[in-house]
């Protein structure tokens, strides 16, 4: 829904430590002089990294997201359409296309196991780019 034109909307978000987790504490202007203080948790205080390359082209790999993850962005640091799934030999299947140039995002998990995903591009030797928070 979008906000009538009269109303001012700033955010500004302030990264904090609070119970061992990294937490966001925005403040949300709706209208001139009210303001609503909003503290979020549960990103995850650990972020961690996997690089890994697809190899030949439609060849699948599979990355372990781990157990205890909180959000993850993946993403091919080249120009390739990649197809995820969750099965092996599904993406040509049942995927899911993450076009050249986007990301695939997850918020608010809370993962009780590691979760394999296989991931396979158009292109040759992608690197494919996970981060994720613990």
């Amino acid at each position: 829904m979008a906000l009538p034109s009269h109303i001012a909307c700033r955010e500004q978000a302030k990264f904090k430590e609070c119970n061992g987790e990294v937490a966001v504490n925005t403040t949300i202007c709706q209208e001139p002089g009210d303001a609503l203080d909003v503290s979020i948790q549960g990103f995850g205080a650990t972020p961690a990294i996997i690089n890994q390359s697809t190899g030949a082209i439609a060849a699948e790999i599979s990355i372990v997201i781990p157990t205890n993850t909180t959000r993850f962005l993946l993403r091919s640091r080249i120009s390739a359409r990649v197809r995820v799934a969750f099965a092996t030999g599904e993406t040509t299947t049942k995927f899911l296309e993450i076009k050249p140039g986007t990301s695939w995002v997850e918020e608010g998990l809370l993962l009780t196991g590691p979760v394999t995903i296989f991931v396979a591009s158009n292109k040759l030797n992608t690197p494919i780019e996970l981060l994720y928070w613990i």
